[in-house]
């Protein structure tokens, strides 16, 4: 079964979260700020603890991705 990824989860929260991931970001060079994504996205996948739900995570990712990418301008 695969996990539902349309349900908005943060609730009131989103925005501070948000807040921290930009701030999380300033003053990085884009090298670093790259790194830190990968970090956070490994990190993230581990506190999911779910090697089926992490899979079914990084595939929504890759096709969210690629529907962005086919969107007229």
């Amino acid at each position: 079964m695969s996990p539902d990824f349309s349900t908005f989860r943060l609730g009131s929260g989103a925005d501070s979260v948000y807040e921290s991931l930009i701030s999380a970001h300033q003053g990085l060079s884009e090298a670093d700020s790259a790194r830190l994504n990968a970090r956070l996205v490994l990190i993230l996948l581990n506190a999911l603890g779910d090697e089926n739900a992490a899979q079914h995570v990084i595939a929504a990712a890759r096709q969210n991705l690629q529907n962005l990418d086919n969107k007229p301008a």
